[in-house]
């Protein structure tokens, strides 16, 4: 046992080395991109995540997983608190004391050059084999400045979904969908400092939109040692497009928000046993097979996930080649996770190390 654990743990750790000793080789650019939903095991993994997606998380990952849940168990997520910032943004927040995204881009302004990143999630949600609904509620902040001007993208999210998979061929296949309804209000694009000084002024500049969004999702688990998994998803089918103009969130609201791009994911796990409570997952992840303009370091999701019979958990990882880690304790009653993963902020073909924290507490019965 003991000799397996060191084996998986050395391998994450050179793989981390590779990255750290690559990443400086690359030119440097700034973009931004943006889940939907980011819970604290995804991002501990590295993103890899598309094979082994469980529960409520499996509508925003791949919803053949709803079908994994045994049978006569249910999961109720009362209250789900899931906050990730950068670590300039975090000292923005110290200084401002405000969450407020004006003030945010206010800050911004003080650190020219320095990009900003923060995203808070409550997710109230119920699952039970082979169904699955939550409610997604979502701030989300990132933003560059030069001093003069700031390009910013910032929004809420509101998304009630509603999951379903089934089983087939003795548990080995699995296929799922799932469907939702999605409010957004954003501000997206560069604009001058002055013009987004106030929360009216963001308000006034900001779209918003009703759309509809279809993920679908396989896994295929053969009936070997370690039960290696195949898991593919295709998220927001066709793309997810917010054709209605509304005014739930922002009554000042013009426009539409732009439709959120479609994405096919492939990733393959495994699950060694290392001893009767101690478990391990593997799991290597390629995402945007429908981009093939995309680097492949950019593209690349790797992690390594280490749980105590489901109680005390560890993960480590590799998204976009950055390294992430992350630890968590669940219990029926409530959980507690922390982490820290690297996002890459760089344009075409350059890479940017954003590093960004984690955290995730929710109220929860099982």
């Amino acid at each position: 046992m003991n000799r397996r654990v060191i084996t998986y743990t050395f391998l994450f750790f050179q793989l981390w080395v590779i990255s750290i000793l690559v990443a400086p080789f690359f030119a440097y650019g700034l973009t931004d991109t943006h889940e939907l939903y980011a819970p604290a095991q995804a991002l501990g993994m590295g993103g890899a995540i598309t094979a082994d997606a469980y529960g409520y998380l499996a509508n925003f990952y791949n919803p053949a997983g709803i079908a994994k849940q045994p049978r006569r168990k249910y999961e109720i997520i009362l209250f789900d608190l899931d906050a990730v910032g950068s670590l300039s943004m975090i000292g923005n927040y110290l200084y401002k004391k405000s969450p407020a995204n004006f003030e945010m881009a206010n800050a911004l302004q003080l650190t020219p050059g320095k990009f900003g990143f923060d995203q808070f999630s409550i997710v109230p949600a119920f699952s039970m084999r082979n169904f699955s609904f939550s409610i997604l509620a979502s701030s989300y902040l990132s933003g560059l400045s030069d001093g003069t001007n700031i390009d910013i993208r910032a929004g809420q999210d509101l998304a009630p979904i509603v999951g379903t998979a089934m089983n087939f061929a003795g548990n080995l296949i699995k296929l799922g969908v799932s469907v939702r309804a999605h409010i957004r209000n954003e501000l997206k694009g560069t604009f001058a400092h002055d013009a987004v000084a106030s929360d009216d002024q963001i308000k006034a500049l900001s779209t918003e939109g009703v759309g509809y969004g279809i993920n679908a999702g396989l896994l295929v688990t053969l009936p070997f040692k370690w039960l290696p998994t195949l898991g593919v998803s295709w998220l927001d089918v066709l793309g997810t497009r917010f054709t209605t103009a509304s005014h739930v969130l922002n009554s000042q609201a013009s426009g539409t928000p732009d439709p959120i791009p479609q994405s096919i994911n492939a990733a393959l796990s495994i699950h060694p046993i290392l001893a009767k409570r101690f478990k391990s997952t593997i799991s290597v992840e390629m995402k945007h097979w429908e981009d093939t303009t995309l680097p492949w370091q950019k593209r690349f999701h790797a992690g390594l996930q280490l749980d105590d019979d489901k109680t005390f958990y560890f993960w480590a990882g590799l998204n976009q080649m950055y390294w992430s880690i992350g630890i968590g304790y669940r219990v029926n009653g409530g959980n507690l996770e922390l982490g820290s993963y690297g996002a890459d902020i760089g344009a075409g073909s350059t890479s940017q190390e954003d590093r960004r924290f984690f955290f995730r507490y929710t109220i929860s019965y099982q």
